[in-house]
């Protein structure tokens, strides 16, 4: 499901998204990915085809059905960025950094409400999902502030 979200990305990337030449819509990109990469990667370990254990319907859909949580993750992520990116480009700006912010601001409420739920035996196994996912967010932020043009 990691590589799902990285794979939206990649897509908006390809379809040449201008939210990636941008500095502040990239930092808001981060928050989002900060908080929505440990949110999914936790939602996955507990409820995977346990989806009773998910609060949202549509990611409890997702959660149903084998692998139905790496297609779920990639439109979520992919969706999200392409409505950030349509109002950006029909100059709605303001409405493309609230879009990022409410995301972030989401996926860390999310995040927090499994904080009663991880186990200590679970500990090891997301550091190791969670630090590969961040290693690879960490370089492709860089890159693409590198390639950031305002």
């Amino acid at each position: 499901m990691v590589i799902a979200v990285f794979a939206a990305v990649a897509l908006g990337i390809r379809l040449d998204f201008r939210i990636y030449g941008s500095r502040p819509l990239i930092t808001l990109l981060l928050l989002f990915a900060a908080t929505g990469i440990p949110d999914v990667v936790i939602t996955t370990h507990y409820a995977y085809l346990n989806p009773e254990m998910e609060g949202n319907p549509l990611t409890a859909l997702f959660l149903s059905f084998e692998f139905g949580i790496v297609l779920g993750a990639f439109l979520w992520a992919f969706l999200w960025i392409a409505l950030a990116e349509l109002f950006l480009r029909i100059n709605l700006r303001p409405l493309a950094y609230f879009t990022l912010l409410s995301l972030f601001a989401g996926h860390l409420l999310g995040l927090l409400t499994w904080a009663g739920t991880i186990e200590t035996g679970s500990i090891r196994y997301l550091s190791w999902v969670l630090g590969f996912a961040y290693t690879i967010l960490i370089w492709a932020a860089l890159e693409l502030w590198k390639k950031a043009k305002e």
